[in-house]
């Protein structure tokens, strides 16, 4: 006769229901045999051996992986995947739903939220007081029903159920429920460094061209002329590309030393080596300019390149850092310091020395051009005037263009860390309302599924793939936001979809489906300020840490052995299509010329013209 025994009601007071355990799981035997013992006995159970960490290790990362022998663990994960495919795929076949025991095609549910059925003590069992436990709420305890058995009976029983029930609360606290907590946390810095960026940066003109604005601003001849700021609109509403590059967007000239920006430079420094001390005839003023700007503006000009003599007095009115041995200037002025403390005399015979500047060192653009300008026409350029020095080649432009942590050599920048900064970054506030809809539906029940863990990892190493990427096809474009990233989830989608393939009962259906989502997604990288390339790269490199980092429900001994050479291959092919990008980026650069209607096709002559697609500088 077979007894029935509630460990419900040993375990009270209790806040949920417990899972019904499967028909399909194995059952445990090899404690069949231990002896008995009594389950109310307050005595601590005999010690026993602790796995040793090796052990530990090894069953950690296979439970990771998900390549577990654990059957319990495979069948948590097997009832999750089923259900998130039956929400987001469609239906799954009937034998799927006969073998897993749902209720209903409609409506999967887990046994947890189903009434079991009615339990009864046995008569023999009525003497025994209850014993009350706390029990954490997480934790879903089984209804168990013992078996009939000729040698053990109700004493058996109650040795088997308190070793069920221990299992259970074992497993139940070290299984962490798999909540979005990393979907919260980068929604969260999302929204508040776009409120910060447009508080602080503003709003560039809304709109699909360009913005120009004409003002009377006082230059070099000491006169006042209309000059014309051209400024390429934001229709996500948010801050300048100066702006976002100055915050951190992704932008190559400041990862690494860029040929053409270094060639602009020095092709400024050989021009300057050449220039003169242009003073006007009035006296009224003095800048370094080239001989034939100079005689265009109807002034003197007071050469110090050619005349030692000139130079050799120069020199000896700078006191701080003075020119003494053996710290002499050189005769190349390039490579005068700043200097900060003049001799405050009075040197009427030498005008070149004695007069007024009026025009400094001006850094404009994002290519680190330099012109020698008064400070309100580089006030009114939105540039970056340098009060202390005189001369451009005193100056690193793009140390101030790019912002953030200086570069350790002002020669070659290297900041590399903008492939993962740029990805909290969006270039409006309707591009992370574009972001937040995306983590709040898709990447927040992936996350449920798969874990936080596994799930931070493909998002943030696919945006960083898909960045590094965009750097080198598109090296002068200004590109902010998680676009690789959102497109690597969009592949763990793809890659759950073909293990799951045989269990769904229309997958070329839901196939079109997210392969429709995509083509959309993708036609976006066609706008400005978005990136095709990350796109791209991102969803490749999402495509390859799907299958190796989700977890796969295996079946039989060479599946599983089929699984961990698969996780080998796959991440052994990431790290070679990373590899190979950051040799393209830093050690073989290439330059593309049809590669930039990928991202940014022109619908109007002035569509994508500030974007530099020709990668032309001037």
């Amino acid at each position: 006769m077979s007894s029935y025994w509630c460990c419900r009601e040993l375990l009270n007071p209790m806040k949920r229901q417990g899972f019904l355990r499967s028909v399909s799981m194995p059952v445990e035997t090899s404690h069949l045999a231990s002896p008995p013992r009594d389950l109310f006995d307050p005595r601590r159970p005999p010690l026993q051996r602790q796995a040793s960490i090796t052990q530990t290790i090894k069953r950690g990362t296979a439970d990771w992986f998900g390549v577990s022998k654990d059957g319990d663990a495979t069948q948590k994960w097997q009832r999750k995947s089923l259900r998130h495919c039956s929400m987001r795929y469609g239906k799954l076949k009937p034998q799927v739903i006969r073998e897993m025991e749902l209720p209903s095609q409609d409506n999967i549910s887990l046994t947890s939220t189903e009434t079991p059925p009615p339990l009864y003590v046995p008569s023999s069992q009525h003497g025994i007081p209850k014993v009350r436990t706390e029990i954490p709420n997480n934790c879903q305890i089984h209804i168990i029903k013992a078996s009939k058995s000729k040698n053990t009976g109700d004493t058996w029983f109650l040795c088997e159920c308190e070793r069920v029930v221990r299992f259970r609360l074992n497993d139940c606290e070290s299984t962490p429920p798999c909540r979005p907590f990393f979907t919260y946390w980068i929604t969260f810095v999302h929204l508040l460094i776009t409120i910060l960026a447009v508080c602080i940066y503003g709003i560039a003109p809304v709109g699909f061209s360009q913005h120009e604005t004409v003002d009377s601003v006082l230059r070099n001849k000491g006169v006042y002329e209309n000059v014309k700021f051209v400024q390429q609109e934001n229709f996500w509403i948010g801050p300048s590309s100066e702006a976002l590059i100055h915050l951190g967007a992704k932008f190559s000239p400041c990862m690494r030393r860029d040929q053409e920006v270094h060639d602009l430079i020095q092709k400024k420094r050989e021009t300057e080596r050449n220039s003169a001390c242009c003073v006007r005839n009035d006296r009224s003023g003095c800048l370094q300019t080239s001989e034939e700007e100079c005689s265009v503006r109807s002034s003197q000009s007071h050469s110090i390149k050619l005349n030692h003599i000139r130079l050799h007095l120069i020199v000896l009115t700078c006191l701080e850092p003075a020119s003494v041995a053996p710290h002499e200037w050189p005769d190349d002025i390039t490579k005068w310091p700043i200097c900060t403390r003049y001799d405050t005399g009075n040197h009427t015979n030498l005008p070149h020395i004695d007069c007024t500047i009026t025009g400094r060192p001006c850094c404009i653009g994002t290519k680190g051009r330099c012109e020698i300008t008064s400070r309100e026409y580089c006030d009114f350029m939105k540039g970056y005037f340098h009060e202390e020095a005189t001369l451009c080649s005193q100056v690193h432009c793009m140390d101030d263009v790019c912002g953030l942590l200086p570069f350790l050599n002002p020669e070659i920048p290297d900041q590399f860390y903008r492939l993962w900064l740029s990805l909290f970054l969006h270039a409006g506030i309707l591009h992370c309302l574009v972001s937040v809809l995306f983590q709040m539906t898709i990447l927040r029940d992936l996350e449920k599924l798969a874990g936080w863990l596994r799930i931070s990892i493909i998002y943030i190493l696919s945006g960083i793939t898909g960045n590094l990427a965009s750097a080198i096809f598109l090296p002068y474009r200004a590109e902010v936001g998680p676009a690789g990233s959102q497109f690597g989830i969009l592949a763990c989608l793809f890659v759950e979809l073909f293990q799951s393939w045989q269990i769904l009962a229309q997958p070329w259906r839901a196939f079109t489906k997210l392969l429709c989502v995509v083509l959309f997604l993708f036609s976006f990288g066609l706008l400005p300020w978005i990136d095709n390339f990350a796109h791209i790269c991102g969803f490749i490199s999402g495509f390859f840490l799907s299958f190796a980092f989700l977890p796969y429900i295996s079946f039989g001994r060479m599946d599983m052995y089929r699984k961990r050479c698969q996780i080998l291959v796959f991440l052994a092919v990431f790290l070679g299509l990373f590899a190979g990008l950051v040799v393209l980026f830093y050690v073989y650069p290439i330059k593309c010329e049809w590669c930039e209607l990928l991202t940014c096709i022109p619908l109007t002559d002035k569509f994508c013209e500030k974007y530099d697609l020709n990668a032309h500088l001037h």
